[in-house]
């Protein structure tokens, strides 16, 4: 689950940064839940190790 902080943004220009600053080996999908949040689903392990500890 992703909290957007500042301001909001749209589903293509978070899916572009979410990209350049996780780089996941495997594709992801990203999904608007509501009032700032997204739900971001990997479907690499490696790549949720490294997004939770970076």
């Amino acid at each position: 689950m992703v909290k957007l902080l500042r301001r909001s943004i749209d589903y293509a220009t978070l899916l572009n940064r979410v990209s350049s600053l996780w780089r996941p080996s495997k594709s992801f999908r990203i999904m608007d839940v509501e009032n700032g949040h997204f739900l971001v689903k990997l479907q690499n392990k490696e790549d949720y190790g490294v997004v939770l500890t970076q």
